[in-house]
């Protein structure tokens, strides 16, 4: 197996000939296919285990098995992976290499820098022959069991579990709750008020980017956004770069009331903490008759 570190994470070649063995012009790859592809835990007797299609954030590598067929020779095979939250798929890896002799499969494996969990949400990785993508094979990264520890915030408007070891903070004002990180690095903030009518969440969002995003604002960029559903309703959710921090935001509509969940983080802790926010934000519920 060769190990080749990529953009910060660790991407490992298994059934491959070392990357850079090619010379020359690259083969034609028309009578190419790829097939049988996998996401795996692992690869045991060249075989993978552990097939899924859902990985918790703590799974550790991640696998990418195939068989190939009809590849001339010198072939070179690629992998890029791509995560799937943002604007738009944001590049997290990529791996290239030459298929060996003989061989009819082969295994891409990522793996972030030790300690750091998977982001939740969609990833996409792209298999290519000689630079022509012939396969992309999406997984998700969720957390399926509430963590230990986790408790449950409950107040005359909505309630939330929250991560485990966050603490309720003095909020900026008395419409809104704050919930603090153990370490400090980051924090939830719920903001809500009384509505004549129900909103339209994204027109919402549009207002308050257009005072709170640019030039002059307090967030410099905006780096996603999405619709969403929350507690059954629609909902928008965006990303936004503050300099020393990333935030994102979600505008939750309901018929008397609208809500304003913000995720504050330092940067070095979003890759983290975003997944323990939208877990919150997925607990999120309403009161009764709201």
């Amino acid at each position: 197996m060769r190990v080749v570190v990529v953009a910060g994470v660790v991407l490992a070649l298994a059934g491959l000939a070392g990357a850079g063995t090619a010379v020359g012009a690259a083969p034609q790859a028309e009578s190419a296919r790829l097939f049988d592809v996998t996401a795996a835990r692992g690869i045991a007797e060249g075989r993978p285990v552990g097939a899924a299609d859902v990985f918790p954030p703590d799974a550790g590598p991640i696998v990418i098995w195939f068989r190939f067929a009809g590849l001339p020779p010198g072939a070179r095979l690629q992998a890029t992976w791509h995560y799937l939250e943002m604007e738009a798929p944001y590049e997290i890896g990529a791996a290239e290499a030459v298929a060996r002799p003989g061989a009819d499969w082969a295994d891409f494996s990522l793996e972030l820098a030790p300690g750091r969990p998977w982001p939740e949400g969609g990833y996409r990785v792209d298999l290519s022959v000689n630079g022509r993508v012939l396969h992309a094979v999406r997984f998700r990264v969720a957390v399926t069991d509430p963590p230990a520890g986790a408790g449950r915030h409950q107040d005359p408007a909505f309630t939330m579990d929250l991560p485990a070891g966050w603490a309720a903070a003095k909020p900026p004002d008395p419409a809104s709750a704050r919930f603090l990180s153990p370490a400090g690095d980051a924090f939830i903030e719920v903001t809500d008020g009384a509505v004549s009518h129900l909103l339209d969440p994204v027109s919402y969002a549009a207002g308050w980017e257009s005072v709170s995003v640019g030039a002059g604002a307090r967030l410099q960029s905006k780096l996603s956004g999405r619709v969403v559903q929350i507690d059954g309703t629609p909902a928008y959710e965006g990303t936004y770069d503050g300099g020393e921090v990333l935030v994102r935001v979600v505008f939750v509509a309901r018929p008397d009331r609208f809500f304003v969940i913000t995720g504050v983080f330092a940067r070095e802790a979003f890759p983290a903490g975003v997944g323990l926010f939208e877990r919150a934000v997925g607990s999120f519920r309403t009161a009764a008759g709201r």
